[in-house]
């Protein structure tokens, strides 16, 4: 598809994104002023069971996209979005620098060895992600996808339908990388950080330093399992666990849950902590993995984003469980006078992220 992980398009001055995430419909909409981004629209709604389950075709789906769309204000019909899942596939490679023109078909060589799929049925992509000295050799550092071709003609139809035109489908790593990087680069300096956002099913590791991406892994996890969990472990009703995962929820909240569970508010907490256990494995994973490469560099902190980052208690324990620095993910880009805040929630960090790909500052 032409429009997929496009590098070479003409740049815009405004783009709207949709950040399509198996709990909420996000929207996003960048524009440039005075060559800097701003966010001038946000907006985001339910997703309809129907796409968690992977129907894309559904009316209903269509119809929710176009009510977020609307819910934000968004002026643009030409969207990018992102794309995510177990049928997606990314590695990082390195190969020797050749001329550009001899690249795709050296790249398309080099998959036959790295992607467990069917390369006729794929599309295949490459990111140029730096150019780095090995034992004196030039190598290029890539990241390669491979997505199924049929998967990436159902979202365009799926936006078709939604009365949009879909302009690129991009990478939630590099959205990720993109929000946290270009926005908030002048506060992390010369650290290399590791931003993890969290999903409600799948969450995103990105690694990177200098403006440059060095790792990215997807994670098996997200907020649902935290929230399952304590509805399990408290024996309450989901909505219940989903208010006592929040760092927002005030002492009334915990004690009406303590209560309603049978149970003390310090037992509430202590099933907090158990319910990121399998989130902190995850990160523990992709630190080692990428610790496990040749010149690894040493991780200096950790920024957290998305849901999981507002729950009670998970900074300190990730500090406790991974011996680093960690901070909450905040957007730092200006925003519009209608949007009625200074402050971007970071759920919104994936929309906006895809919304910088297509905007030039």
């Amino acid at each position: 598809m032409k429009g997929f992980l496009r590098n070479l398009l003409p740049r815009k001055d405004i783009c709207t994104a949709v950040d399509l995430g198996t709990s909420a419909i996000k929207v996003a909409e960048v524009r440039l002023q005075d060559g800097r981004p701003r966010i001038a629209a946000l907006g985001a709604v339910p997703t309809p069971p129907d796409f968690a389950a992977g129907n894309l075709d559904s009316e209903e789906v269509a119809a929710a996209l176009r009510e977020a769309l609307e819910i934000s204000g968004a002026e643009g019909r030409d969207c990018v979005t992102g794309i995510t899942g177990q049928k997606v596939i990314t590695r990082h490679i390195r190969m020797p620098v050749i001329p550009e023109k001899e690249l795709a078909k050296a790249v398309r060589w080099e998959a036959e060895k790295f992607i467990p799929v069917s390369l006729e049925e794929s599309t295949i992509k490459y990111v140029k992600l730096a150019e780095e000295l090995s034992d004196g050799e030039a190598r290029s550092h890539l990241l390669l996808i491979a997505v199924p071709t049929e998967l990436t003609y159902r979202y365009f139809d799926l936006f078709k339908r939604a009365g949009m035109h879909l302009a690129a489908i991009d990478l939630y790593p590099l959205a990720i990388f993109r929000a946290y990087n270009s926005l908030v680069n002048s506060s992390i300096g010369s650290e290399t950080v590791a931003v993890v956002h969290f999903g409600a099913n799948t969450s995103q590791f990105v690694l990177h330093r200098e403006s440059r991406l060095l790792y990215n892994r997807t994670m098996p996890v997200g907020g649902n399992l935290i929230t399952e969990m304590l509805a399990r472990n408290l024996g309450v009703e989901y909505a219940e666990a989903e208010k006592v995962k929040l760092a927002g929820a005030g002492p009334e909240v915990l004690d009406e849950v303590a209560a309603a569970a049978g149970t003390m508010r310090g037992q509430v907490d202590l099933a907090l902590q158990e319910g990121s256990g399998d989130l902190v494995r995850e990160i523990i994973r992709s630190l080692e993995f990428y610790r496990s490469q040749e010149k690894a560099l040493p991780v200096d902190k950790i920024i957290v984003s998305g849901g999981v980052s507002k729950m009670r208690g998970i900074v300190s324990v990730l500090e406790k469980e991974l011996d680093l620095p960690v901070a909450v993910g905040s957007l730092g880009s200006p925003v519009d006078d209608d949007l009625g805040t200074d402050v971007i929630d970071n759920v919104y960090a994936a929309a906006v992220g895809l919304a910088l790909r297509e905007v030039d500052f």
